[in-house]
């Protein structure tokens, strides 16, 4: 093999050696984001491909790997332990997996991938403040959901599963999100990049198998006209400043101000309210000018005009208390109100009795009239 002209090594060189030292936390770290072992392999691919001359800094290929995921579909993944082989691992993976996204993806990158607080806000693109804001958020809700499900499980255990439970609750971090399964790279993307090399050990919670034979022989990522330039971005080999926003995580424009359905100018006034206590008087703004009705056009039909001012303004709802006696002048519903007799109207005589009817046994015992 000959040497280099420069001190520089072969870019074959610099590149199996960044796989071996960092392929497995950043696999890792796109598996959980995506849910998707293929979706992460393309991403592993994307990066390592654009690798420059030059070794970039290991946050700087995890920035380049949260842009390529941020430009993929993400996945749903099932539970990948059973809690009746495994129940304390299984309680770890669903605390993990109640966090909301973001504070997942903290979580991961400090704990499992053992990234720094300025490494960070070089991944996130915040300031080192923030990043320890985040960092210190997340820890916390994992422990408070972590303390839930153990919570959850109930006095009566066997000793061992209680014991190792008790040692969940007051580990560190990195120890407990260790004993997940965490998914390992394809040896088909070792072999591509790294070839015959000798695979250096690896982190604690991954079993190095490499070299061996590949158990899932994937080809590498496919050409992209988007991803495959070969260019490692050079924004990404400096750390961001503090003001500086990502593209994705930039905020939308300001929505434009309402206008109606036919076209017309621009609602300056909310309706007018009316006092729900009696008085007549709406609350309009000083400034405020009614705007004239248009005719219908050709590009506004009747149908899509505002309809016309009825005189009848709405009333505010809410709690309203009246006073005392009171009659209610905005009552809804169906009310069904008595309306007694006038007071000055006279009372009827009441009706005359009606005739009692004769008995039949008198008429029978009565003698007969005489001419």
């Amino acid at each position: 093999m000959t040497q280099p002209i420069t001190d520089q090594r072969p870019r074959a060189e610099l590149i199996a050696e960044l796989y071996d030292l960092h392929a497995a936390g950043m696999f890792a770290y796109c598996a959980d984001q995506l849910g998707d072992l293929g979706s992460a392999s393309d991403v592993l691919a994307a990066v390592f491909s654009r690798v420059p001359a030059v070794a970039p800094p290991r946050a700087a290929l995890y920035a380049f790997a949260r842009r390529e995921i941020h430009r993929r579909d993400v996945l749903y993944s099932p539970p990948a332990v059973d809690p009746l082989t495994d129940p304390a691992t299984a309680l770890v993976e669903r605390a993990l997996r109640e966090l909301r996204p973001h504070q997942r993806e903290v979580l991961v990158l400090c704990a499992v991938c053992e990234l720094s607080t300025e490494e960070l806000a070089w991944v996130l693109g915040v300031a080192s403040d923030t990043a320890e804001e985040l960092v210190m958020s997340a820890g916390q809700r994992f422990r408070q959901s972590l303390g839930a499900a153990l919570a959850s499980t109930g006095p009566r255990l066997p000793k061992p599963v209680a014991d190792v439970f008790g040692a969940l609750a007051v580990a560190p971090l990195p120890d407990v999100l260790g004993r997940l399964p965490w998914p390992q790279p394809p040896g088909a993307l070792r072999i591509h990049f790294a070839g015959s090399r000798t695979a250096a050990p690896g982190p604690l919670f991954v079993k190095p198998r490499w070299p061996s034979p590949p158990v899932w022989p994937q080809p590498p990522a496919k050409s992209d006209p988007a991803t495959s330039t070969v260019i490692f971005p050079a924004e990404l080999m400096t750390p961001p400043s503090g003001d500086r926003t990502a593209t994705h995580e930039a905020t939308t424009a300001p929505m434009p101000k309402y206008r109606d359905s036919a076209g017309g100018d621009l609602l300056e006034s909310p309706v007018p309210l009316r006092d729900p206590l009696g008085s007549t008087r709406a609350f309009r703004l000083p400034h405020a000018v009614p705007a004239k009705p248009k005719p219908s056009t050709p590009e506004g039909p009747f149908f899509l005009a505002a309809p016309p001012s009825t005189g009848v303004e709405p009333f505010a709802t809410g709690d309203v208390i009246l006073p005392k006696g009171a009659p209610d002048p905005y009552m809804t519903g169906d009310v069904l109100v008595h309306q007694g007799p006038a007071r000055s109207a006279r009372r009827r005589p009441p009706p005359p009795p009606e005739p009692q009817p004769t008995p039949v046994e008198f008429l029978r015992l009565s003698p007969p009239e005489s001419d």
